[in-house]
């Protein structure tokens, strides 16, 4: 059994110091987090996170992520990969993986389209 699991996350962005004895400043989370929908989360960007592991185990399999809502199909897809890799590795068909999805995945909207 293959655990897929989606989170969005809320980042805050602190005030940042400008004086001349300072260099310019700058945001560490520019690379990893865009404006996006928070929910009920405070925050003024957000990024998302898919984790693939293996449910009994826990053994990490994969995780990726991007800045703002996400590329959730994308995100799908790239875990559908690493779940296929692994039951290649395993030699095991990929129709007996059972995978769960979770979080972002939980309400099978990405999976429509």
């Amino acid at each position: 059994m293959i655990d897929v699991d989606g989170t969005r996350q809320a980042a805050r962005q602190r005030a940042l110091p400008q004086t001349d004895a300072l260099p310019a400043p700058h945001r560490r989370f520019d690379q990893v987090c865009a404006p996006g929908y928070h929910g009920r989360k405070q925050g003024e960007v957000v990024r998302t996170r898919t984790v693939v592991l293996q449910a009994h185990t826990h053994q990490l399999l994969g995780t990726f992520g991007g800045p703002g809502n996400g590329d959730y199909r994308g995100e799908l897809r790239r875990a559908i990969g690493v779940i296929t890799s692994y039951a290649t590795h395993l030699g095991v068909a990929p129709a007996f993986m059972l995978v769960r999805l979770d979080g972002l995945y939980g309400d099978a909207a990405p999976l429509l389209g």
